[in-house]
């Protein structure tokens, strides 16, 4: 009797366990999780603006969505780690560089790298890039950035063992390379005009970027534009296409690369007419990425998007330029006090991006928050006014309705505001509020992209402007540079036209000075006098702010760039029921089989 319950009970279990082990959940992760270069997965970034894309050479570049081009498509000899706070610079195409003296640097090449096309990586094709951008530079070619491979030549008369008795001082910037030479397929020498201890930090910069010479052939003296269809490099990624008809540009995986190949097989660059078509379509899940979007996209944020946030920019951040030959210092100074700051970081950005604190900005070296630049303060403004006499004595008793009224009615000040119309409009709307309170007026001076770069990058048209919107950044974390570039009499990137010796001979004296303590008081000195002239309306540094699907992950947040290499997509975890199940489901069965069996044969034996 008791052998028969026995199996009875054994064969219950055996029943249950044959009903209900099948559907039972086991979890696993799917392999599509994995990163394996093997995997087929498009990516899709969104942005706006085609149009603006006009170059498709390194030496030309100055556009958001030609950099993003180039950061994906070509290579440096170095690069610039900006996930590291110390930005440290770290070798790319190169793997060493040492100065064998004052004039030379030697960089080591890697080896057994192939451009796109097949032709090999080596110290002559380094050699081709280098004439070619020399050649370019000399012929007025390229963007505003070749300006980083000049110095003024004034500062390095009397300098032992420098000459520079050949070069003629009228042209005033002196090219810092005098040219390079091939030692070995793996190894090239820079030889410069003048000692300039950063030049391996221009190594870094976009117009040194690393093309082909056999597939770019026809254009070394020439640049590379759109219209040629063709970008030949070594980078992570192989440039198909770009078409404002389709509204796309195509990038696909370079499966031969020095590194990994990338996970993603086809980068593609989405173009949208306006901003709430491209939110939606990241909304929807129908694009992947979002550099840096506007206040609105919160209208459509979802959990299929995840928001990726880091410190402020340098590379990257917003500013009014007020042109000096028509806005004198009074009121460059009033509408630096005018502007209504915590409203537009805070309320219209909603606190996505941070206040420029003073022109050697937060990510800068020498940066030091203690030196601000003008804050809101209308009462200030308004007294400044009268007190020069641009505002009449009666104005003192004026209520903020009558600034107003006399903004609309009989302007103190008219002034235009030059800006790209349909991306800008909010910025002009706001700062046209904020002039009102002081009884200016602000007139719309919206441009097309192509007319409002044509504005930006032309001294001759810049020059006729009152206010001009610029959104602008730099690579290197060093100051000297971008404050030569900006605010050097007769730098490129003057856009306010400022003019002032003392600053120029200060912002050379730090760069050039060895001793830390002495360039802190330099750049503190350079700080405070810019914030005294207010050339600029200082807005705000963008944070890192990129809005991606919740799907991808591994995006490094570089400052500045947005370089897609590095990411996957998230291991997916799922119900994967029933191979463990029915696995769980004998092994137990076995072992019941088992007790059952040992069970009859005991009560046999008795």
């Amino acid at each position: 009797m008791k052998n028969r319950t026995v199996l009875k009970f054994g064969l219950i279990i055996y029943i249950l366990l044959v009903g209900i082990l099948p559907f039972y959940p086991v979890t696993a992760t799917s392999v599509d999780g994995l990163k394996t270069s093997d995997a087929y997965h498009t990516f899709i970034a969104g942005g706006t603006h085609p149009e603006a894309v006009l170059w498709l050479d390194p030496v030309a570049t100055i556009e958001g969505w030609e950099n993003r081009i180039q950061w994906n498509v070509v290579e440096n000899l170095f690069w610039q780690n900006t996930t590291d706070p110390d930005f440290p610079m770290l070798p790319q195409l190169a793997t060493n560089y040492s100065w064998e003296d004052f004039l030379t640097v030697v960089v080591d090449l890697r080896q057994n790298v192939t451009f796109h096309d097949g032709t090999p990586f080596n110290a002559s094709a380094v050699k081709w890039n280098f004439d070619r951008l020399a050649y370019l530079i000399s012929q007025g070619l390229g963007s505003s950035i070749t300006e980083a491979f000049f110095v003024p030549a004034v500062i390095f008369l009397g300098i032992p063992g420098v000459d520079i008795s050949w070069f003629n001082l009228s042209k005033v910037m002196i090219p810092i390379i005098n040219n390079t030479e091939v030692v070995n397929n793996s190894q090239i020498k820079f030889h410069l005009n003048v000692p300039f201890e950063p030049f391996p930090s221009t190594l870094i910069t976009l117009p040194s970027g690393i093309i082909s010479p056999t597939a770019h052939a026809a254009y070394n003296e020439t640049l590379i534009g759109i219209d040629v269809q063709k970008l030949v490099s070594t980078g992570p990624f192989k440039f198909v296409s770009h078409s404002v008809v389709t509204l796309e540009t195509i990038l696909v995986r370079n499966d031969e690369y020095w590194q990994d190949p990338a996970y993603i097989s086809d980068l593609i660059f989405s173009y949208f007419q306006d901003e709430s078509t491209m939110y939606l379509a990241m909304s929807t899940g129908a694009i992947d990425f979002l550099h840096t979007p506007g206040p609105d996209f919160t209208l459509y944020e979802n959990s299929l998007c995840d928001i990726l946030y880091g410190p402020p920019n340098p590379s990257y951040f917003s500013l009014v330029a007020m042109i000096e030959h028509n806005v004198n210092n009074t009121l460059r100074k009033a509408i630096s006090h005018a502007v209504d700051y915590d409203y537009y970081i805070n309320d219209y950005l909603e606190g996505k991006v941070v206040r420029i604190e003073n022109v050697i900005m937060e990510g800068f070296d020498y940066h030091n928050p203690n030196v601000q630049t003008p804050r809101y303060n209308l009462t200030y403004a308004r007294q400044l006014l009268i007190s020069e006499g641009i505002a009449p004595p009666a104005a003192s008793t004026w209520t903020d309705q009558d600034w107003i009224d006399r903004a609309e009615i009989n302007p103190l000040v008219s002034l235009n505001f030059t800006y790209i119309a349909g991306v800008m409009d909010i910025q002009y709307q706001i700062l046209s509020n904020d002039l009102k309170d002081i009884g200016f007026e602000l007139n719309a001076d919206g441009l097309t992209t192509e007319q409002y770069l044509g504005a930006v990058y032309n001294p001759g048209i810049r020059s006729t402007l009152d206010l001009l919107y610029i959104d602008w950044g730099w690579a290197d974390t060093d100051p000297g540079p971008y404050l030569l570039l900006m605010y050097m009499a007769d730098a490129f990137m003057n856009f306010p036209f400022y003019n002032d010796s003392a600053i120029e001979n200060a912002i050379w004296g730090a760069f050039l000075s060895g001793n830390e303590t002495e360039k802190q008081g330099i750049y503190d000195y350079i700080a405070a006098s810019i914030h005294e002239d207010c050339p600029y309306i200082y807005l705000f540094q963008e944070q890192f702010n990129y809005i991606i699907s919740s799907e991808w992950t591994g995006m490094e947040l570089r400052i500045g760039e947005q370089y897609f290499y590095t990411l996957y997509k998230k291991p997916v975890e799922q119900p994967i029921a029933a191979i463990p199940g029915y696995s769980l489901y004998i092994i137990v069965l076995i072992s019941i089989g088992t007790i059952a069996i040992a069970a009859k044969n005991r009560f046999k034996k008795k």
